[in-house]
């Protein structure tokens, strides 16, 4: 099993919704010293780093144990688009809710992403199809449980679709927001 990076001390502290000062305190360092590590400032002894991954690890294992999985989770209103329909329908459809993706399904199967940075980005085009992404989700099963890597995934991917149990169909999605408000 690789080391843990100190790279990846304020994404998993993130996605476990832990702030700097919980942390520090939890390892026996400063918040200061976890603010100059998470930004590449600061290096650190061995000993100091095991506490502090030793912290994360039992605070990401305790959410293991709790069995929480992708469909327990997922939100299952999905709002989706398909590429056919206009930027102003995506626009339509993502305003009311807040919502700064949408996946886009053709013929019951996800083609790519339309996010609010993929409209900006492609300000001339008419059709979701000419500004949707490239970027197709990665679904998983409904019966996965969610752990440090799959919420390292959903941080790093903004979004994951959750498949039906033995079944392609879409069931719903889970979304960095989703993550917080159910798990924490």
């Amino acid at each position: 099993m690789p080391l843990p990076k100190l790279e990846d001390i304020r994404g998993r502290r993130d996605v476990l919704n832990i702030k700097q000062d919980e942390l520090a305190e939890k390892a026996g360092v400063t918040r200061a010293m976890i603010s100059k590590i998470e930004n590449g400032h600061h290096s650190i002894s061995y000993r100091k780093a095991a506490k502090i991954f030793d912290y994360l690890e039992t605070r990401e294992s305790d959410d293991m144990k709790e069995g929480k999985t992708a469909g327990k989770i997922c939100v299952t209103k999905l709002v989706t688009i398909s590429s056919y329909n206009t930027i102003k329908t995506a626009k339509k459809r993502m305003k009311p809710k807040g919502l700064s993706q949408l996946p886009v399904i053709d013929n019951g199967v996800c083609v790519g992403l339309i996010t609010i940075d993929s409209i900006l980005n492609n300000m001339d085009a008419n059709k979701v199809e000419n500004a949707m992404t490239e970027i197709i989700p990665t679904i998983i099963s409904e019966d996965i449980v969610i752990t440090r890597q799959i919420r390292a995934l959903i941080h790093d991917s903004s979004c994951v679709l959750v498949s039906n149990r033995n079944s392609t169909s879409i069931k719903g999605i889970i979304t960095e927001w989703d993550l917080l408000d159910k798990l924490y």
